[in-house]
């Protein structure tokens, strides 16, 4: 990556931070990439938030994907990588819960997250408050994850 483009990225990365004081997050930077681990309290707004604000303008939902650390605390790790078609630039946003404990959806918000949710409420056990058809994709309906 040249310098300039560089500098770009990380003046950028400081607009967002700036811009998302307000919620309950923390951001990391790190070989060219960014990441917000947000809080669950403030999840929904900072999903609207970096969609729909005209600084993040993060408009496409790239992938969902769960991490299981047995020996964490909060035992799962929700990855949900996005992309800003007009900046040209990657996000991750993380989320650390809690075994057994729910997750809201952003179906209404992303449609393309309900594939992604269903796998892993069916591989992980993970549910996702207000999914619109949370059933099982991939595995049996005995199966438990």
């Amino acid at each position: 990556m040249s310098n300039a483009k560089k500098e770009k990225f990380e003046d950028y990365f400081e607009l967002i931070q700036n811009s998302m004081q307000k919620f309950e997050c923390d951001f990391k930077y790190e070989n060219n990439e960014f990441s917000i681990h947000s809080s669950k309290k403030d999840f929904i707004d900072i999903i609207h938030f970096i969609k729909d604000y005209p600084t993040t303008n993060f408009d496409i939902l790239v992938d969902i994907c769960a991490v299981d650390y047995p020996k964490n605390k909060k035992r799962f790790e929700i990855v949900y990588q996005f992309l800003s078609t007009s900046q040209k630039i990657r996000m991750k946003l993380k989320l650390k819960i809690f075994d057994k404990e729910s997750v809201p959806s952003i179906c209404s918000i992303f449609p393309n997250s309900n594939w992604y949710e269903r796998e892993i409420w069916d591989l992980f056990g993970i549910s996702f408050d207000n999914h619109p058809d949370l059933r099982r994709i991939l595995t049996d309906y005995d199966f438990e994850g």
